[in-house]
């Protein structure tokens, strides 16, 4: 069972009541689960439509799992390795 921790919550208030922000915790405090669960609440609430986000290669997979386990109906569009190509097709396909 995922549990939320005090700090976490506080996060995720700080970034749905602010609508932007960033979690500058210590290693290992939670912010992906925070940053998550803070995203799909922007979602829901329809602030949010399709949300970017963007993370290091390094921990690239931890968020893309972390997502799927945590919200397994929410549509994740990967765009891993975007290279500025791609990034213009997608814009394009955008606007149409």
């Amino acid at each position: 069972s995922f549990k939320l921790y005090e700090q976490q919550i506080k996060g995720i208030s700080f970034l749905c009541n602010k609508g932007n922000g960033l979690l500058a915790y210590d290693v290992g405090v939670g912010k992906t689960a925070a940053g998550i669960v803070a995203t799909v609440n922007q979602i829901q609430s329809g602030r949010s439509k399709r949300p970017l986000i963007l993370v290091p290669n390094q921990v690239y997979s931890k968020w893309y799992t972390d997502i799927k386990e945590l919200f397994p109906n929410v549509q994740i569009n990967d765009l891993f390795n975007l290279n500025e190509r791609k990034l213009k097709w997608i814009i394009y396909l955008d606007v149409l």
